[in-house]
């Protein structure tokens, strides 16, 4: 036992004086860094000194520990001499990605063992910088510009030299990004909130430098106000259609009024633009003649170039006018006797229906129908059973204000058959004339007959037929086109003839005819004889004329006598007729009388130069000359002149009186 504590002892013993030679043969002094955090990439600085007592050739090595992760700095090789102080500092960049508590090792070896290791101080390896940035403003009209600044450090105090990216965050979301140099550690930055959206903002900063430094810092945050505050009015607030409306209105922002933007107005599906002045606006416009009745909103948006905006809505009210009436419901044709459903719709100038009284006519050149009609309800018109076919118009009217449709009423051809005691009626119950044939068969057990007949009905006319008329009294059944009479009780009436009717209209047509003939002939004798006293054909009773020859080419007595026989032969043939009373003078009713007056005849009037001449004279005596007797010219002068004063009653008593009658062909 005794032995080996002795053992042990000196084994202890032993390992102290190695150890004790160790530190006697190299010793090592570590200083720095100075830092007690620095970033990546910053330098640090270690320094120191190795001491040994022999001599010796080694690796001087410097390792950057952090837990448990080391990075090599440097390695260098050292002569050392014993009791020779080796100095050393170095400068060191922090490369690493390692992050955390961390310190430098400065280790000796000889190229196979480890003479020698010491550590620096302790110091944080970080990417973290340090800074502040701020903002101008809490409150930013859109359109104005927010300033932002402040400086970034690194974590040795230097400025920051890099780059700061700016952003603008909206519940969350991101609005506005941007970026901007750090020079010196300083950041500044405007944004111009033009086209960005009003609201309230979170403003962040994020500072890097080229080592992956950062430091993300909260500016603060800001209400961005992006409205435009608009009135607007009109000058009253009831308008007709088509009438102008003036409008005006105002927009101010969050510095006073707007003094530059647009006005977009719009009612209904109309637009209008108006440019804004100095914060106020004037805009006329005129309604549409088809807008709606009744409540319309007008509807205001002013807009600047920044990206304020502003709305505002106020109503006007249209009042309604009656524009036209629609029919509705009517068919297009229809029968006598029918009735069809209508509805008439008194409508607005939108066509949106008015609720009201309508004046509604069925009219064709007569008026059918005139009732009194609310808008919209629905009533019946029934056509009577004989109205005429054609065209027909359903009119309604409200005011100066006509709409009309148009139906046609059919054509329908309808008979109706009914028994009167054993006579037929046939009524023509259709609405056109009816014109056609009639067979009616009769039946009984003993014989069958027909009767035909031609109908010349107008509408709502009837014809009596009496069936007995040629029949034998009996029963019989009565069939008319497709309706029956059973055992109708007929009595048989003979039937009579009227032919004699058709002989006597004929003579008396043919005895007409002859009287018209007649009367031509003699009214063409007066018109000839007219015409031969008009060409002197028959002498007037001028002075000295024969037959139209005057007296100055009578060259003697024989030549007188000569020419007077041959005007007395052609005078012969010219006899007026008697002039008799048209009734009882001559004709057939002229045998009647007891007496038949005598008629007498006169010669068409004639110049009697013979009258005063002796009755002793006669044709075979010598004749004077006229130029003998101044006496006897005077004389035939006078009686010339009587003559034609006499010839010129009667001729226009003779076209006074009538010359015959429609009896004179009996004589």
């Amino acid at each position: 036992m005794g032995s080996i504590k002795r053992g042990v002892f000196g084994l202890f013993v032993g390992l102290f004086l190695l150890v004790s030679i160790g530190f006697v043969n190299a010793e090592i002094i570590v200083n720095g860094p100075e830092q007690t955090a620095v970033n990546i990439g910053d330098d640090i600085t270690i320094s120191g000194y190795v001491l040994r007592t022999d001599d010796a050739l080694g690796l001087l090595k410097f390792e950057l520990v952090c837990g448990s992760e080391k990075d090599v700095l440097m390695v260098r090789s050292v002569s050392l001499k014993s009791g020779v102080k080796k100095d050393f500092s170095e400068e060191f960049a922090i490369v690493s990605l390692n992050e955390g508590n961390c310190n430098v090792d400065v280790s000796l070896d000889n190229f196979e063992s480890v003479l020698e290791i010491k550590s620096s101080s302790n110091f944080v390896v970080t990417t973290a910088l340090t800074g502040t940035v701020g903002i101008n403003k809490e409150n930013i009209q859109a359109g104005e510009e927010i300033k932002i600044s402040g400086k970034s450090f690194k974590q040795d105090g230097t400025p920051v030299e890099g780059f700061a990216i700016i952003t603008l965050k909206k519940e969350g979301g991101i609005y506005f990004s941007d970026s901007v140099e750090v020079e010196e550690g300083k950041v500044v930055f405007e944004i111009n909130t033009r086209d960005v959206p009003g609201g309230e903002y979170l403003v962040t900063v994020e500072i890097r430098n080229g080592f992956g430094n950062s430091v993300l810092i909260n500016a603060g945050s800001f209400v961005l106000i992006n409205k435009i505050e608009v009135n607007a009015h009109t000058a009253k607030v009831h308008y007709l259609p088509k009438e102008k409306v003036k409008m005006e209105g105002t927009a101010s922002v969050l510095g006073g009024k707007l003094k530059k933007g647009t006005v977009y107005v719009s009612i209904g599906e109309e637009k209008y633009e108006e440019d804004l002045r100095n914060g106020n606006f004037d805009l006329d416009f005129y309604l549409l003649n088809t807008i709606t009745s009744g409540k319309q909103d007008i509807n205001v948006r002013i807009e600047d170039e920044f990206g304020n905006f502003g709305t505002y809505t106020f109503s006007i009210i249209v009042d309604a006018i009656p524009s036209k009436i629609t029919i509705a419901g009517a068919k297009e044709a229809i029968n006598p006797g029918e009735s069809m459903e209508i509805k008439a719709f008194l409508k607005d100038q939108a066509g949106e229906v008015i609720e009201d009284s309508i004046t509604i006519k069925v009219e064709n050149e007569d008026i059918f129908f005139d009732s009194v009609q609310n808008s919209g309800e629905q009533f019946t018109i029934t056509l009577d059973a004989d109205v005429e076919p054609g065209n027909y118009f359903i009119r309604g009217y409200y005011g100066n204000v006509e709409g009309e449709k148009i139906f046609v009423v059919g054509q329908v051809l309808k008979l109706e058959y009914s028994l009167d005691g054993q006579t037929l009626v046939v009524k023509n119950v259709g609405n056109i004339p009816y014109e056609g044939p009639l067979q009616i068969e009769l039946e009984s057990l003993a014989k069958t007959s027909s009767i035909s007949d031609k109908l010349n009905l107008g509408v709502g006319q009837e014809e009596r037929i009496d069936l007995g008329v040629g029949m034998i009294t009996g029963t019989y059944d009565v069939v008319v086109n497709e309706n029956s009479f059973e055992a109708v009780e007929i009595m048989g009436v003979k039937r009579m003839s009227y032919s004699w009717l058709i002989y006597v209209a004929v003579v008396w047509v043919i005895i007409m005819l002859w009287m018209i003939w007649k009367g031509s002939k003699k009214r063409l004798r007066k018109r000839i004889m007219k015409t031969m006293h008009s060409r002197n054909i028959v002498p007037k009773g001028k002075q000295g004329e024969y037959g139209g020859a005057s007296m100055s080419r009578v060259i003697s007595e024989e030549d007188h006598v000569k020419k007077y026989k041959a005007y007395m032969e052609r005078v012969r043939g010219f006899k007026e007729r008697a002039r008799v009373n048209p009734v009882k003078k001559s004709g057939l009713f002229s045998r009647i009388f007891s007496k038949k007056q005598k008629v007498s005849s006169e010669s068409l009037v004639v110049n009697n130069v013979f009258r005063g001449v002796k009755k002793e004279w006669t044709r075979d005596d010598g004749v004077r000359s006229y130029s003998e007797s101044p006496q006897y010219q005077n004389r035939i002068s006078n009686l010339d002149r009587t003559n034609e004063t006499e010839s010129e009653k009667k001729k226009k008593k003779d076209d006074d009186e009538p010359t015959g009658n429609m009896f004179s062909m009996f004589d």
